[in-house]
């Protein structure tokens, strides 16, 4: 009597690496991929350079990265990963709201955008999601940022934060959060001319008079990101 085959082929789950800067919200994120059948975790991080030596290792499927880690830009850690690793597939889950780092994100090569106040069921939803290669996001979100996508190169050129670079535009957040240049050095691990330069930069590109009026527009900025 002939024995039935049996597949011993375990369905595969999604290996999920997370990086973010706050302890609780990766351990939150690592015990809720625990309890989920297809998925698993495969690693979290910190900082940038510890992320991109945790996807190196383990080469995980889905990546879930925070915009702000610190000293650290979330967009250029999303642009090295995909370098790194051009199969991962990225979701950003960040306290920002705005289309404009919505947009940036899917430009850096991200597939998701989750705010933090929206919880981890929808962390979960858009890890499946991005894994079946949609983009997942907040629908009336998705819609800003489709119709910011969708026009002209003119009307973009004329949007002045699109002409700032992603650590332009991170300068630009920190002065109208209020930090001080020296701060903003600290924070970004960076030199306090470097900085400096930075701010020049953006003057120049935004057309700003002087250190007073970049401050105004930063400040203006934010809150207009946040809405």
């Amino acid at each position: 009597m002939s024995a039935k085959k049996r597949s011993s082929k375990a369905p595969t789950k999604i290996g999920v690496m997370v990086v973010d800067d706050h302890p609780v919200v990766r351990e939150g994120l690592l015990e809720r991929l625990e309890r989920e059948e297809d998925m698993t975790p495969r690693g979290d991080a910190d900082t940038a350079a510890k992320a991109l030596e945790t996807a190196r290792k383990n080469r995980p499927d889905v990546a879930v990265v925070d915009l702000s880690l610190g000293e650290e830009s979330g967009l250029e850690l999303i642009q090295d990963l995909q370098e790194e690793c051009p199969d991962l597939k990225i979701l950003v889950l960040t306290m920002h709201d705005g289309p404009m780092y919505a947009e940036r994100v899917l430009r850096a090569g991200a597939r998701g955008f989750v705010t933090k106040d929206q919880g981890t069921g929808k962390v979960i939803e858009g890890i499946r999601k991005i894994v079946q290669g949609e983009i997942y996001m907040r629908d009336d979100l998705l819609q800003r940022v489709v119709s910011r996508l969708a026009d002209s190169g003119d009307r973009l050129r004329g949007e002045k934060g699109s002409q700032l670079t992603n650590r332009e535009l991170e300068v630009l957040r920190l002065t109208g959060l209020g930090l001080s240049t020296r701060s903003i050095a600290d924070k970004l691990k960076r030199s306090h001319k470097t900085i400096e330069a930075h701010k020049a930069n953006i003057k120049e590109k935004l057309k700003l008079e002087d250190s007073e009026e970049l401050l105004k527009y930063a400040i203006q900025w934010v809150r207009m990101e946040d809405v």
